[in-house]
C-alpha cells in the first residue's frame, strides 16, 4: 500500500488553534509547524520553533504492517531539554494523526491512522508513555496489569502518583537491560479528542519558555 494524498479539513483548524495557545504561552517568538514528506518511510515531521529555528521536534514513521500507523521518533536540542517542549509535541501529535485523513492505492475511500507507536530507552520515558498519554505495551503480560489502570485522565492524589511512579520504576529496572527498550502503542479509534486537547493545554502550561 502507498499514501497518494491527504485531507487536512481537520487538521488545519485544530493545528492553527494550537499555535494560537503556544504564542499566548510563550509570546510571539515561538510557533508550530508541520511538513508531509514525500519519503518511502516517514510521513510528517512537527517543529516547535523559537525566533524561526527549531528547538524540538518529532518525526513520524509509517508502518503499514497489518494496521496503518506511525512511530514516533523525537529530537530535542540538548540545550532546550528540560523545558517539556517534547511532551507538548507528543500531545500534538496525538492530536494531528486522530484527525489527519489519507487515501492510498486501494482506491476504497477515506482512511484514518489506526494507532501510534513509540520505543523507548528508560524508565521515564516509559511511565511518561503510559501516566500522560494512555500509551499501553505491545507485548502481552509484560507488566503487571495494575498499570494497565494507569488512565491519563485518572485524577491520582501526588502521593498516589509518587507511589505508582516509584513502583514502576522499580519493576522495570527488574528487567534484564534487553528487554527495556519496548514498544507502547496508543490506539487512535474511539480517542477522545477533547481531553486530549485538555491534556496539551497543561502541558503547554508546564513549557518553560
Amino acid at each position: 500500500m502507498e499514501i497518494q494524498g491527504f485531507d487536512l479539513t481537520e487538521v488545519n483548524p485544530l493545528f492553527d488553534y494550537l499555535n494560537l495557545l503556544l504564542k499566548k504561552k510563550c509570546g510571539k517568538a515561538y510557533s508550530l509547524d508541520f511538513k508531509l514528506l514525500d519519503d518511502e518511510y516517514y510521513l510528517l515531521e512537527l517543529h516547535l520553533n523559537r525566533n524561526n529555528h527549531c528547538v524540538s521536534n518529532i518525526k513520524l514513521e509509517f508502518s503499514s504492517d497489518g494496521r496503518p500507523g506511525v512511530y514516533m521518533h523525537s529530537y530535542t536540542e540538548p540545550k532546550q531539554e528540560n523545558k517539556k517542549y517534547n511532551s507538548f509535541l507528543r500531545c500534538v501529535v496525538i492530536l494531528l494523526m486522530k484527525h489527519l485523513i489519507y487515501f492510498d492505492t486501494s482506491n476504497t475511500g477515506e482512511k484514518r491512522f489506526e494507532f501510534i507507536g513509540s520505543n523507548t530507552a528508560n524508565w521515564i520515558s516509559d511511565w511518561l508513555l503510559i501516566s500522560k498519554f494512555g500509551f499501553w505495551l505491545n507485548e502481552d503480560d509484560y507488566e503487571p496489569q495494575t498499570y494497565k489502570d494507569l488512565l491519563k485522565f485518572k485524577h491520582l492524589s501526588k502521593q498516589q502518583y509518587s507511589t505508582l511512579r516509584q513502583q514502576f520504576k522499580t519493576t522495570f529496572l527488574r528487567r534484564p537491560p534487553q528487554a527495556r527498550g519496548l514498544e507502547y502503542v496508543l490506539d487512535l479509534k474511539g480517542l477522545d479528542s477533547d481531553s486530549y486537547l485538555q491534556l496539551c493545554g497543561e502541558l503547554l502550561n508546564a513549557i518553560k519558555c
